[in-house]
């Protein structure tokens, strides 16, 4: 309760995000925040780490094919239309959420 959060804001799961907007107490009233808090952290900071790693390998093989998210070619990947069509959606979430918290992480740090 007396120490300030720690760490890239951008790897914080939402209970570090709860004790930075509403402080310590908030999380005495939410059990499942609480224990994500005290005892998930590195959890939730491994799984953003590992899809980084993921979409940032599978971001650089669209961008030297050629590939754009919104027009994949038949040819460009070896993949049925519902696979490319699940990794566009992925790598597309991806940036939405990696600019939106690089976003954040420029509040906060700037």
């Amino acid at each position: 309760k007396v120490t300030d959060i720690g760490g890239d804001c951008r790897y914080w799961p939402p209970s570090c995000w709860m004790v930075h907007c509403h402080g310590a107490e908030y999380l005495e009233t939410r059990p499942s925040f609480c224990n994500q808090y005290q005892y998930r952290l590195d959890c939730h900071s491994l799984g953003i780490t590992a899809l980084e790693v993921l979409c940032h390998v599978a971001l650089g093989v669209y961008e030297r094919t050629g590939c754009r998210f919104q027009h994949l070619e038949e040819d460009s990947v070896q993949a049925s239309p519902s696979e490319r069509e699940c990794w566009r959606r992925l790598l597309e979430h991806w940036k939405f959420y990696r600019d939106t918290v690089g976003a954040w992480w420029e509040r906060i740090y700037a």
